[in-house]
This record gives structure tokens, C-alpha cells and sequence, in this order.
């Protein structure tokens, strides 16, 4: 998808103003079909009919305002070349696009390959390795627990469970557990 750039200093290029409605929405909708058409900014006489809502007699006040100049069999559009993605330009970003998509895609067939057979996704290792200098900031004004993880000191904080929420087991921790999680001590879910 190639998009049309108009900058804003086009609000106030006297070329334009001073073109009439219909001449100047010619310019617009013909520069719109140039870029959609890789183009580069030049228009033949036999393309004009194929720009939608451009009209045949606003060639004449294009060249005239200095927006379009004459070009062996058609227009340049004067403009194109500083405001516009060239054809060229527009390729190369394609091909780059297409090739990190293939990229990305061979990358996951890779990873897909590796994985032992049977094993779904759900059934995949999911943890995640701390530095044991990443022990993050403790939360003020809540009540926590602390316990030891190989090298790495972590905090768990419980926020006050909601009242007339119960806990599915009676240990400690489920009791001050949040809604939702595992209980580390007895692997129960805390439910309201």
C-alpha cells in the first residue's frame, strides 16, 4: 500500500490557491493515480481519462500555474520528486519487507522444528530468568513476603483480599492471596 503526501506547505502555495476548485482537485486526485500507479509523477494524454474526477480542461492551468510542465508523449508533475516515494524507493522497501517476512517465517519454522513432538503450547516452558541484581523496587504502604530463589531475592506483594472472598484452601498465604493467582505454598487458586 503506497500513501500520497501532501505537506502543509501546500496550504499555502499561491499555485495552488490561485488554481480554480476543479483545477486544483484535478492536481490532487492526479497525483493521488501517480503514486497508487508508480508513475513517478508523469501523466500521459491517454491516462488522464483513467484518474478519477480529473477533468480533461485543467491541464492547461496545471502548466500554466507551473504545477505541471511538458514531458516528451505527456506532464511531469513539477512537485513529485520532493514530496513523493518514487517507484524505485517503493520496491526496495517491499523487497525488504518481503524478505523479514520470509525471515520471520523460516525463524518460526525453526523454532516449530526444535520443539519435541507432542509437546502443545500450553505444555511449553514459559519461565523466565531473572539477574540477581534485578530484584526491582518494594511497594510502599503493603504488607509483603519475602523468600529466597536461587541467587535472587524477591518480593511478593499481596494486596488485602476483597471482603467476603474466600480462599479454596486454609493456608496462610491463600488467605492474603489476590484473586486469581496460584498460592506458592499449596498451589491452590485464590477464588472469591
Amino acid at each position: 500500500m503506497t500513501d500520497t503526501r501532501f505537506p502543509e506547505r501546500l496550504l499555502t502555495d499561491r499555485r495552488l490557491l490561485l488554481l480554480d476548485v476543479e483545477h486544483r482537485w484535478s492536481w490532487v486526485v492526479a497525483m493521488i493515480w501517480s503514486v497508487s500507479n508508480r508513475t513517478d509523477g508523469r501523466i500521459l494524454p491517454e491516462e488522464l481519462g483513467l484518474v478519477p474526477g480529473f477533468t480533461a480542461g485543467s491541464v492547461p492551468a496545471l502548466v500554466g500555474a507551473g504545477l505541471w510542465k511538458p514531458a516528451r508523449k505527456g506532464w511531469l508533475m513539477v512537485d513529485f520528486a520532493t514530496t513523493q516515494t518514487s517507484a524505485h524507493e517503493l520496491e526496495v522497501l517491499e523487497n525488504v519487507r518481503r524478505n523479514n517476512r520470509e525471515a520471520k517465517a523460516r525463524e518460526r519454522a525453526r523454532k516449530l522444528a526444535n520443539k519435541p513432538k507432542g509437546q502443545s503450547a500450553s505444555q511449553q516452558d514459559v519461565s523466565m530468568t531473572r539477574q540477581a541484581d534485578d530484584t526491582g523496587q518494594d511497594r510502599t504502604g503493603r504488607t509483603g513476603q519475602a523468600f529466597e530463589n536461587g541467587s535472587t531475592t524477591r518480593t511478593v506483594v499481596r494486596a488485602p483480599r476483597p471482603s467476603g472472598a474466600s480462599s479454596s484452601s486454609d493456608c496462610s498465604w491463600c488467605k492474603g492471596a489476590d484473586l486469581g493467582y496460584a498460592c506458592p505454598e499449596c498451589g491452590q487458586r485464590a477464588v472469591s
